[in-house]
């Protein structure tokens, strides 16, 4: 385990995306960069933060990652303001064809949420099974769509995150990096708080590994 967590230490030094090399653990990693209804985010995080807290909607660190019993990429970004105050979670999940080797580049993966399908009190980890079951018992479609929620964050009590609000559009990978192992990719989505009254207009940028088997 030690030697595993050296060779990963030593991996983010010399080829993680959008690296500043300073002190090893001080290394800053940007995975993704989105402008929300004009406001610039981002998901960077220093190997410091990373081996210090997890924080994510689902159980593990990685970015994005295949699911082991089903065909479904999840996706999760933390997003911060300029001053680095933690605003946002953008997560989901995206299904992909049997034999399919995820992420196809320059396909568009289709991003909607049926309007009957209600998010509210679902636990965030299982948004995405939810959603693809479903899709598998209530809609004919033989491709059945992604799904990606925006929501805000607080940072007073854990208790106090706001219902997701689920998004449309597309999520595209453009790029694959034989040497770091690094997906590149952009999206365009959208979406309506009908509380708040407000729709939300998202574009941005991804880099990650995408993990297998958890």
């Amino acid at each position: 385990m030690k030697l595993r967590i050296l060779c990963i230490l030593a991996f983010l030094a010399f080829a993680a995306p959008g690296c500043e090399k300073n002190n090893i653990l001080d290394i800053k990693t940007t995975y993704c960069m989105a402008t929300i209804n004009g406001q610039e985010y981002k998901d960077a995080t220093t190997v410091r933060e990373e081996l210090a807290r997890r924080g994510y909607p689902f159980a593990i660190k990685e970015r994005i990652f295949i699911g082991k019993n089903n065909n479904l990429a999840y996706i999760q970004f933390k997003l911060s303001d300029a001053n680095g105050k933690m605003c946002y979670y953008l997560f989901g999940g995206i299904p992909f064809a049997d034999g399919e080797n995820f992420p196809v580049l320059n396909k568009e993966y289709r991003i909607y949420c049926h309007p009957n399908f209600d998010i509210t009190g679902r636990e965030e980890e299982n948004i995405a099974d939810d959603y693809l079951e479903f899709q598998t018992k209530e809609t004919s479609s033989m491709y059945p769509s992604g799904i990606l929620v925006l929501k805000k964050y607080s940072d007073i009590t854990s208790s106090s995150y706001e219902t997701p609000h689920s998004l449309s559009g597309i999520v595209r990978f453009t790029e694959f990096n034989q040497t770091n192992k690094i997906y590149s990719g952009n999206f365009v989505l959208q979406g309506n708080d009908d509380i708040e009254g407000k729709h939300y207009r998202i574009e941005g940028e991804l880099k990650s590994t995408v993990a297998q088997g958890f």
